[in-house]
């Protein structure tokens, strides 16, 4: 029994050491079968770490470095495509920034355009419906005094010339002989400084109509003034304003100014004396000054 026993523990010893070169050669088997993979952590002659290859994403058919710049880059790269996409994007934005800029600026000037055609349509429709008030020179009445100077009255015609009435309407205004250099002196004064001689009454007249005015000098004419018309050495100057309001209720005015020369005012004296106190039209020029309207 004990030689059986001596020999069957030879014969097992022997198979376990079969046994175990088996699996050994077979895990040798298994690691040669898989790729290759330096160890991160080791060295290259040196002293530098060895460069790290990934394997696990390795993709057969395309390179590792793939360049992303314009005109060279791999459609099927998936960092290609998110950076062209990102490029997209930003250019997308800035020409919806662009888009908005241009946008807003037409529609800024389109505005501004809008309003100032309303306002000129306004304000040419305002010019075209307020009144229009003139002045027409008209006849001359002379009276006689014992002394030998003469009350010189000047009646002349309100003229609406506009489509809408004038309100609140009023004239005044002046008379006097004067040198052609003390009348443009004369008519450059404030309005507020000369006597207001006229209508005190406010009166309405209406668009296209007509209206009498006069103007009545506060002194007489001197017998000294006359003669120095009669010679030529003076004028007869009359000076008159006109102020109302339009149906807009804007304030306006009307400044006018007329002259008769020595021959004229001869002629008026003549037609007079035949006449006194009768009105006479007499041929007015219009002044080279005093004339101006609001």
């Amino acid at each position: 029994m004990r030689k059986a026993i001596w020999l069957v523990l030879p014969l097992v010893g022997l198979g376990l050491i079969a046994a175990g070169k088996g699996g050994s050669d077979h895990r040798h088997q298994k690691m040669d079968a898989q790729p290759q993979q330096k160890d991160s952590s080791a060295t290259e002659p040196g002293g530098v770490p060895a460069a790290t290859i990934p394997v696990a994403n390795r993709i057969v058919g395309v390179a590792q470095n793939v360049n992303c710049d314009e005109k060279n880059d791999d459609r099927r790269s998936e960092l290609c495509a998110q950076w062209k996409a990102v490029d997209a994007a930003r250019e997308g934005v800035q020409y919806s920034v662009l888009s908005l800029i241009i946008s807003s600026a037409l529609g800024l000037f389109s505005t501004v355009l809008l309003v100032w055609t309303f306002a000129e349509t306004r304000s040419t429709t305002r010019r075209e419906l307020r009144a229009y008030v003139s002045a027409r020179p008209g006849t001359l009445v002379h009276f006689r005094h014992s002394d030998g100077s003469q009350a010189i009255c000047f009646r002349f015609t309100l003229r609406n010339g506009g489509t809408t009435p004038a309100y609140q309407l009023m004239h005044m205004g002046s008379a006097a002989i004067l040198t052609e250099q003390q009348a443009e002196q004369h008519a450059t004064r404030s309005w507020n400084a000369i006597p207001k001689i006229g209508r005190p009454k406010a009166m309405v007249v209406h668009g296209g109509e007509e209206a009498e005015g006069e103007i009545v000098p506060p002194e007489p004419v001197t017998a000294a003034q006359l003669e120095a018309v009669r010679k030529g050495e003076a004028e007869f100057y009359v000076f008159g304003l006109i102020v109302y309001r339009d149906t807009f209720r804007e304030k306006r005015w009307t400044k006018f100014c007329y002259v008769l020369d020595a021959d004229e005012f001869k002629r008026g004296e003549a037609l007079a004396s035949k006449a006194m106190g009768e009105p006479q039209p007499m041929a007015w020029q219009l002044a080279p000054f005093g004339n101006d309207a609001n």
